[in-house]
């Protein structure tokens, strides 16, 4: 069972960037404060937060200071997910909490805490060798339980006008979208609803209408069917030129260089089905940044 399991502090680089992990997380976070957003729900974030996302699953980070934003992950490739699941056959509920689809969140008391935190530490001293696929499956299956344990409950879809101008962002993407439409959905004035808005997102409006056409822009690069000008328009960029400078300000390619490097995964995956979350090295590494 190839894995990745590292400790790290601070900005990542998703720092603020919508992203699917494209392999599956079980975090731990071990200090700081701040929210999970995903496309449609909120999630409060901070010590103690233990939550498994899927590697289907769009989403940023968005803590409130980012010198004290400390976390664990352990990544799971669908591989080895899959086999997690074939030992939870028995049990439909632990089964639901690990889709690939989507995120679950719980807030753990420190007595389990302390306990998810020894689970990591034992996983990260266990040698290569004939017990460590056995010690990572326990250690998935000992995190899934504290999920169940804990409540798992999905975060409420955004509410108020919060929730109205998510709303009102994702059904009008493709359209040219200002902060007075998005203002007007919402019925409220531009200066409180603004500061409300990035209060609850951790992004200004107009950034956040940009990171999700950035989104829906590398799920029709991924596809291949269309040229980056039809791209472009169809996620409701006013110029192919703009829309190649915003899209490698988001995510370090152009527009281009992201379709080349898709085809080549998927070339990848399909030659080497255990490739997905596998780590270059192998083993668990620890990190901070």
């Amino acid at each position: 069972m190839e894995h990745l399991l590292y400790r790290q502090r601070g900005k990542d680089g998703y720092y603020r960037i919508w992203h699917k992990p494209e392999t599956n997380i079980l975090m731990l976070v071990h200090e700081g404060s701040g929210s999970i957003v995903t496309r449609d729900r909120s999630y409060p974030m901070g010590r103690g937060t233990l939550c498994f996302i899927g590697a289907e699953k769009y989403h940023y980070t968005f803590p409130d200071r980012t010198e004290n934003y400390v976390r664990s992950k352990l990544m799971i490739s669908d591989e080895d997910l899959s086999g997690v699941l074939r030992l939870l056959r028995k049990s439909p509920r632990l089964q639901s909490l690990l889709h690939p689809r989507q995120m679950r969140e719980v807030r753990l008391d420190e007595e389990d805490l302390r306990h998810a935190e020894e689970i990591l530490r034992r996983l990260d001293r266990q040698p290569r060798g004939e017990f460590l696929q056995a010690e990572i499956a326990s250690a998935v299956l000992q995190l899934t339980v504290l999920l169940a344990k804990n409540g798992t409950e999905m975060a409420p879809p955004l509410a108020g006008s919060v929730g109205a101008a998510v709303e009102y962002i994702n059904a009008h993407l493709t359209e040219p979208l200002t902060v007075d439409d998005v203002c007007a959905a919402a019925y409220l004035s531009k200066y409180h609803f603004c500061r409300l808005f990035k209060e609850r997102i951790g992004v200004t409006v107009m950034e956040y209408v940009q990171k999700t056409r950035i989104v829906m822009a590398r799920e029709l690069l991924s596809e291949g069917k269309q040229s980056v000008t039809a791209v472009s328009e169809a996620c409701g960029f006013s110029s192919a030129s703009y829309f190649s400078r915003a899209f490698k300000a988001e995510t370090g390619m152009t527009p281009l260089q992201y379709r080349r490097r898709a085809n080549d995964k998927e070339c990848f995956r399909k030659n080497d089905p255990k490739a997905i979350g596998k780590h270059p090295k192998g083993g668990i590494t620890n990190e901070n940044d």
